[in-house]
């Protein structure tokens, strides 16, 4: 599949699966091209993606104290655990590691719970 961000460059991606499954890829990567959202994969970094995602998609979208809830999990947790890590390189051991950790630190269910739901937002 091609796409073609505002700036005229064609980038490839490969999708597993069906022609339908491509073309919804197709039409999330062209939203967030449109939305300025989209990040090259390879090089950006979790801490990189997280704070643009907070930038571009929490506080336009969220009340203000979720929005602020969700900043304080990306600078006092996931930051400083999962910050410099590559987005292409994160697999689920890491997140599962993670959890481990933060459950060991006696972190409530529930707020592990808003760790997992920030990490799996669009």
């Amino acid at each position: 599949m091609t796409l073609l961000p505002a700036s005229g460059k064609q980038q490839w991606v490969s999708v597993k699966g069906n022609k339908r499954d491509a073309e919804c890829r197709l039409a999330d990567l062209l939203h967030q091209t449109d939305t300025g959202t989209y990040l090259k994969p390879g090089k950006t970094t979790m801490v990189e993606y997280l704070d643009r995602w907070h930038k571009d998609y929490a506080l336009p979208n969220l009340s203000p104290r979720m929005s602020e809830v969700y900043d304080h999990i990306i600078k006092k947790h996931l930051s400083p655990a999962l910050g410099r890590m590559v987005l292409t390189q994160s697999k689920p051991e890491h997140l599962q590691r993670y959890y481990a950790d933060k459950r060991a630190a006696s972190l409530s269910p529930q707020t592990i719970k808003h760790h997992h739901t920030l990490l799996h937002k669009p």
